[in-house]
């Protein structure tokens, strides 16, 4: 009885085979027949919005310009590829190489030119330097001298009216009577004046006496008192007018000149000459005293 079923199984499974291949078919093409329904709603086309539409513009935009750009670039290579077949020949491609090698040697040229101007504008900065430390050195070789000169003069000045013979062409003993003044500051001071019936008396206002040690009186020249000698000789008129109070019959003049004052006996000296009268210069230091005591030696006057 097995031996009779089967050939019956077989076929029976042949058939189960065939059907569940032909299921399985049928469900592919469903499923494939529903995808493609799906995709094709997804692939239907949306209607444009302002903003594509914007974009689209300036992409059109943009591709007309790329396209420009592209032709200008293919002019550009057919006039390259003119200028070459120009030059094709040797004798081109030579004056060609010795232009550009004279372009290469003026540009070596050209830059060592431009670093030996640099150097140069150094060195002359460096020269006008050294020509103003030379004209300030200048200028104060030139300020030395004059100090020098000035210095010179002074010395002169107080050397001549220091000493009792370099301008005294004569001189000669008086018997008239001594009239002190003094010259300190600039001021002359006298040591008597007349009073209202023409008696010489002591000059209070202009100097006054100071006691000293063992009964020694000194006599001194009151601060900015008498009258100021100037040194250009301005007030010449006013010297004259101190210097007519004295007879130059019967007086002579000392001078008593301390050492801040010797630029100002010049044009006192010059006045006294011209009024007549005989004066006696005594070159004083600014710390030196006058004693008053009787004169007993005579004085040589010129």
């Amino acid at each position: 009885m097995s031996r009779k079923s089967a050939p019956s199984d077989s076929l029976d499974l042949l058939l189960d085979t065939i059907c569940n291949t032909f299921g399985g078919i049928l469900f592919l093409a469903m499923l494939v027949a529903i995808l493609t329904n799906h995709v094709s709603r997804d692939a239907e086309p949306s209607s444009p919005t302002a903003e594509t539409t914007g974009e689209l513009r300036k992409l059109r935009s943009e591709l007309v310009q790329s396209d420009a750009r592209l032709t200008k670039l293919r002019q550009a290579v057919r006039q390259k590829e003119d200028l070459e077949r120009r030059f094709a020949s040797p004798e081109s491609l030579g004056l060609l190489e010795s232009i550009r090698s004279l372009d290469e040697s003026s540009d070596d040229q050209l830059k060592g030119k431009t670093e030996q101007l640099a150097k140069v504008a150094e060195s002359q900065a460096d020269l006008e330097e050294a020509a103003r430390e030379m004209a300030r050195l200048a200028q104060l070789m030139a300020d030395a001298e004059e100090g020098l000169k000035l210095a010179k003069q002074k010395l002169k000045n107080e050397t001549s009216l220091r000493s009792r013979t370099s301008q005294i062409p004569r001189q000669h003993e008086t018997r008239k009577s001594q009239i002190p003044f003094f010259l300190k500051a600039g001021r002359l001071c006298a040591y008597v004046r007349r009073d209202e019936n023409g008696d010489f008396v002591h000059n209070e206002e202009e100097t006054s006496i100071v006691e000293g040690d063992e009964g020694v009186r000194f006599l001194e020249p009151i601060a900015d008192a008498g009258l100021e000698i100037a040194e250009d000789g301005a007030n010449a008129a006013e010297i004259k007018e101190r210097l007519d109070t004295f007879d130059k019959s019967k007086h002579f003049l000392s001078i008593y000149v301390f050492q801040d004052s010797f630029t100002n006996f010049e044009p006192l000296k010059n006045e006294i000459i011209r009024s007549g009268f005989e004066y006696y210069l005594v070159p004083f230091p600014d710390d030196g005293k006058v004693s008053i005591g009787n004169q007993t030696e005579r004085i040589r006057v010129q």
